[in-house]
């Protein structure tokens, strides 16, 4: 996994994802080097991953993305469940818990799935 590996050589740590099939959200907390080193890597990373196994040249990712600062943990709480429920807003599932690319199961203590790259709260 791309995050995962870059996770560890960029150490940051990760509090949330949802893989959505046109976009993505993360909570991303940088801990040595800046938000835009650590989507910039894991941007060039997936899309040299995506050319090796498909042997095209697209496009993947737009040249922007939207950053929130977190300021407590009632906000962090809000945007994550707002993550969660995107897959439902979406139509894709009719619960959070039932969408396999998210963190929501993890951080409900239903699977261990993706622990190598999520982080617990507090830790």
């Amino acid at each position: 996994n791309i995050f995962t590996f870059n996770k560890y050589a960029l150490n940051y740590r990760v509090f949330g994802f949802v893989i959505m099939p046109s976009h993505l959200h993360i909570i991303i907390y940088p801990c040595k080097v800046s938000l835009s080193q650590i989507i910039l890597k894991n941007t060039a990373n997936f899309s040299r991953y995506h050319q090796m196994i498909t042997g095209r040249q697209d496009l993947l990712w737009a040249r922007d993305y939207y950053s929130y600062e977190i300021a407590d943990y009632d906000s962090f709480q809000k945007i994550q469940g707002f993550i969660h429920m995107n897959p439902v807003r979406n139509e894709l599932v009719k619960a959070p818990g039932n969408y396999f690319y998210s963190s929501c199961r993890f951080y409900a203590g239903e699977t261990r799935e993706f622990s190598l790259l999520l982080d617990k709260i507090g830790s």
